[in-house]
């Protein structure tokens, strides 16, 4: 972590900020130079003295390709990100305008700052923008490789779908990758991006994993209950209900958590019913597609076991709050209420960014996911 105080007065916040953020730095394009740019961050830490402390932090290199739309719409939850983890920020995005040299990348430096929880100044992140053109995309691999912090890590941050040759390479340089496979909408898809991994070989980090942390929480939960426990070894049926057209990326691995975990292998698939093996019986899993939900994400779980050890629960989400209900049919009726806490999409990414040790029950869900999306 770097971290240089710089006094500086301190400029209002930016309208509609949920929280003190500042600006710091020209919003100015000019033609990209590694060069220049690092020699006005620096200027940023010398600006003239007055009653609060601007102090420089980076605990990572955060590089963010975006499509458009995206650059804009997640201005807000980057701002979060490094609230909560602050990194060098490398946001990258088509160009909104004619570039000033149509041969070379645009860019631009400032910081985003917040009050320190504790007072006494402002913690800032550096943020540097690079637009591109067509012509220009190619030249981002090498610019982003001469802005990187060297002695922190590179988090590659996938949040909008972009197919280039570029992203390739950008890939090729980051220690950590955090996507969200919730923008792939075909499952075919889906296995190739759970593949992914950094250059040391870690697997890819899913925010639609990160998503599913209080469904998992909460079906687990289930399952310390006695009565429930009782039903593992019979489970006969299985109903994921989501919205969007066809099952999202955390229907599927969610479906593939409970495979995994109770150790069934996949036997056949008939449309959006998998029947599989167990030691048990045959289970199945059914995608049920919820028709007035838009939203690409799990809205119901049901599960059924037999008669050796009857049950049959039902987990729904409440649409909103951090609550889901919970029906219990058999082997008794209760319906209760019980925590399902949420988190947003900046938490969810400091989550993951933060996450060292491996995931093998991520990697054991994405696993059994990937041959079902292949069946």
């Amino acid at each position: 972590m770097t971290a240089t105080p710089g006094p500086g007065p301190a400029p209002p916040a930016p309208p509609g900020a949920s929280a003190p953020f500042v600006l710091l730095g020209e919003e100015g394009e000019r033609a990209f130079d590694a060069e220049a740019l690092e020699q006005e961050l620096r200027a940023l830490w010398k600006s003239p003295p007055g009653a609060r402390a601007f102090y420089r932090a980076a605990l990572a290199n955060l590089v963010v390709p975006l499509d458009r739309d995206g650059f804009t719409r997640f201005s807000d939850v980057l701002a979060g990100v490094v609230r909560r983890h602050p990194a060098r920020l490398i946001r990258i995005g088509p160009a909104s305008r004619p570039p000033p040299d149509p041969a070379r990348l645009s860019a631009r430096a400032t910081a985003l700052c917040h009050l320190r929880a504790s007072g006494g100044g402002f913690v800032c992140s550096e943020e540097i923008v690079l637009e591109h053109t067509e012509a220009t995309a190619p030249l981002l691999p090498s610019a982003v490789r001469a802005l990187l912090i060297g002695d922190l890590p590179v988090v590659l941050l996938g949040l909008t779908e972009i197919r280039a040759p570029w992203i390739e390479a950008l890939a090729a340089l980051a220690d950590v990758q955090v996507a969200d496979s919730c923008i792939e909408e075909r499952p075919a898809a889906l296995g190739d991006a759970w593949r992914r991994t950094g250059r040391k070989g870690a697997p890819m980090h899913d925010l639609a994993w990160a998503r599913l942390e209080p469904w998992r929480a909460a079906l687990a939960g289930l399952f310390d209950h006695p009565d429930a426990a009782a039903a593992l070894g019979s489970i006969g049926d299985v109903t994921i209900t989501h919205g969007g057209e066809g099952p999202p990326s955390p229907a599927w691995l969610l479906a593939g958590w409970m495979a995994s975990r109770l150790g069934w292998t996949l036997v056949a698939r008939e449309g959006a019913s998998f029947r599989f093996r167990a030691a048990g019986g045959s289970p199945r899993v059914v995608f049920v597609r919820a028709e007035a939900v838009s939203a690409r994400d799990v809205t119901e779980v049901r599960v059924r076991a037999g008669d050796a050890h009857p049950l049959d629960a039902r987990l729904s989400r409440a649409e909103r709050g951090d609550t889901a209900r919970l029906e219990l049919r058999s082997p008794r009726e209760v319906a209760l209420e019980i925590p399902f806490a949420r988190r947003s999409l900046a938490e969810a990414i400091v989550g993951e960014i933060q996450r060292r040790a491996p995931n093998p029950a991520f990697r054991d869900a994405a696993r059994a996911a990937r041959a079902m999306t292949e069946a």
